[in-house]
């Protein structure tokens, strides 16, 4: 569906200038709107994305990814993607195996939740937050998706954990509750799942086996390179996290 014709059906108005493309987004496109009863934000959701079966049903579980063969494909086309694949399978296939596990034990604990609550996904109004982007909404775990946030909300731009900012979320989370007893190696195993299959996606357009074009091949060789990079970086991370939790459960918990 055009712009025009969206806004048309949903009484938007008539647009009155060019809708403009606002950068930043890596899966959709968001445009800058302009009608005559006011100013929106469009998002359109990339059909390659959304055609997926697990876009539209959210499911929690799932399987391993078919790694290998994924390192067979980049074999045979002499892929970009080769060399990085190569020195970091094992690692990938070690990700993927906790997360399968994890998500299986987390699974028997859900509630329905935005499930991507990113800065960028809230926006405020004289003070007052407005949740946007609710593509993702769907089951979760709920101490999955607090960690989520945690590594949303606490990182500073080098993606550098701030324990202020950990403490003070933390302690508005617990508000309303209770984080005694949680297995946090299970769920933190389970944090992998969104970067891991970020990185399927992006293989599968590096691979020509997704997407169309060669911007988009291009895009995921770059993306594949940068998520694989992004992985070892938060396992190095959550480490940290682990012990700031362990910490704050002790000393809210303990009598």
């Amino acid at each position: 569906m055009k712009i025009t014709e969206l806004c048309i059906k949903y009484a938007l108005g008539k647009i009155i200038e060019e809708p403009k493309l606002v950068t930043g987004g890596l899966m959709h496109k968001m445009y800058h709107v302009s009608t005559d009863q006011g100013e929106y934000a469009i998002k359109l959701l990339n059909p390659d994305i959304m055609k997926r079966p697990e876009a539209l049903t959210n499911m929690i579980i799932r399987e391993a990814y078919d790694w290998n063969l994924f390192m067979e494909k980049a074999k045979l086309c002499n892929s970009e993607v080769l060399e990085v694949l190569q020195e970091n399978i094992a690692d990938i296939m070690r990700w993927d195996r906790n997360v399968v596990t994890g998500l299986y034990e987390a699974s028997q604990n859900q509630v329905i939740s935005h499930r991507d609550l990113d800065p960028k996904n809230v926006m405020w109004k004289n003070d007052a937050p407005y949740i946007i982007d609710w593509e993702a909404a769907g089951y979760v775990n709920p101490f999955q998706e607090l960690i989520e946030v945690l590594n949303y909300w606490i990182s500073d731009e080098t993606g550098k954990y701030g324990k202020a900012k950990f403490d003070a979320l933390m302690q508005a989370y617990t508000e309303n509750n209770n984080i005694n007893n949680v297995n946090w190696d299970v769920i933190l195993s389970c944090s992998f799942d969104g970067m891991l299959g970020w990185l399927e996606y992006n293989l599968k357009r590096a691979l020509g086996m997704e997407g169309s074009g060669i911007n988009d091949q291009e895009e995921g060789i770059q993306q594949t390179q940068g998520t694989i990079y992004e992985l070892k970086k938060y396992e190095n991370q959550i480490e940290q996290l682990k012990v700031w939790l362990d910490e704050f459960v002790r000393e809210k918990y303990t009598l």
